[in-house]
């Protein structure tokens, strides 16, 4: 099986049709391409919830000819129940294509064949992944920033207290922390938060 096709299967997935009478046809999709379907909806509204209530891996939306309300539940996906999202459509609409990816879609599918369908969720869930994969590099470069922030700073507070360089004011946290076996962020934190405590009272 090559890598396009290659779809885990039995994925927890929320199917959404407003148009009821087609709804059963959007579940039968999901249901060939090998998915559970957990909740279906003909209310978008509904959608976010049930995507919560049913811990869902994936959400398949059929889309009509009136769309505009399928953008603001993208954003509502996002913004509340997180998970990778697909788009059912009728007929191929650029323009709306693209104020969906702008408003977080994954992937889309005609509603043809589940074999367009599997293909579409292998790229959403390839999105969905290098997206999380993206944002755990964020955080963890900002939470590298702030550990290096906190190591300056209490280098500052020790080359003042001490008389010394930044070198031996380095070498005096990180003495420290061999020492107590604590990290050189957890030592520089503990110098700041004990020069707080050394500041004469206000008055």
């Amino acid at each position: 099986m090559d890598e396009a096709n290659a779809v885990p299967e039995g994925l927890a997935v929320v199917v959404a049709d407003e148009h009821g009478e087609q709804l059963e046809a959007a579940v039968r999709l999901v249901e060939a391409a090998g998915h559970r379907v957990v909740a279906s909806e003909t209310d978008l509204a509904g959608v976010a919830r049930a995507i919560a209530e049913h811990r869902a891996q994936l959400a398949v939306i059929a889309v009509h000819e009136n769309a505009e309300h399928v953008l603001d539940l993208l954003e509502r996906i996002n913004d509340t129940a997180p998970c990778p999202t697909v788009l059912l459509f009728d007929d191929e609409d650029a323009e709306l294509l693209r104020n969906a990816l702008d408003r977080g879609l994954d992937a889309y599918a005609g509603r043809s064949t589940d074999a367009s369908l599997k293909t579409a969720i292998v790229f959403a869930l390839r999105r969905s992944a290098e997206l999380e994969q993206f944002g755990r590099r964020v955080r963890d470069l900002e939470a590298g920033a702030q550990r290096r922030a906190l190591i300056e700073r209490a280098k500052g507070v020790l080359m003042e207290r001490h008389n010394v360089d930044e070198r031996r004011a380095y070498e005096l946290l990180r003495d420290e922390a061999r020492h107590t076996r604590a990290t050189l962020a957890d030592v520089a934190d503990a110098v700041l938060r004990a020069r707080a405590l050394l500041r004469p009272p206000d008055g």
